[in-house]
């Protein structure tokens, strides 16, 4: 049984342009990712990774059917984590308040989609109970 879906799209360009990836990232990325996060996404990829991520948490707000603006949940509570050098395997983890939340509800399975361009990103959740 379906008990939520989120879905957001970033496009890549505008999200870039706050990331100088030469240089140590912006304090924004170190407030919405995780250590393991940022150490993985800056290995590979990182003009796709960190969008992905961003947009994969934003989806699982949604799916939640709620905003990070009204919600204990932090950022950092959701973590999408990249399987090697891959962009299209990776496992979203919860933690904090968004694993609570996860359980109280009786979910039991997220279920993820990815897609991008060389625009934009795009990422869905549907939670399953």
């Amino acid at each position: 049984m379906v008990l939520g879906c989120g879905v957001d799209i970033e496009e890549i360009d505008r999200f870039a342009k706050h990331l100088d990836l030469d240089k140590k990232p912006p304090a924004f990325i170190y407030e919405v990712f995780t250590d393991r996060e940022i150490k993985i996404n800056a290995a590979f990829r990182k003009e796709l990774r960190f969008p992905i991520g961003f947009t994969c948490k934003e989806s699982v707000f949604k799916a939640f059917g709620i905003s990070w603006t009204n919600s204990p949940i932090s950022w950092k509570d959701i973590e999408l984590i990249f399987k090697g050098d891959s962009l299209t395997e990776f496992e979203i983890r919860l933690g904090g308040y968004a694993r609570e939340l996860f359980d109280k509800k009786g979910i039991k399975h997220i279920d993820s989609y990815l897609e991008y361009n060389d625009t934009y990103v795009m990422f869905q959740v549907v939670v399953l109970k």
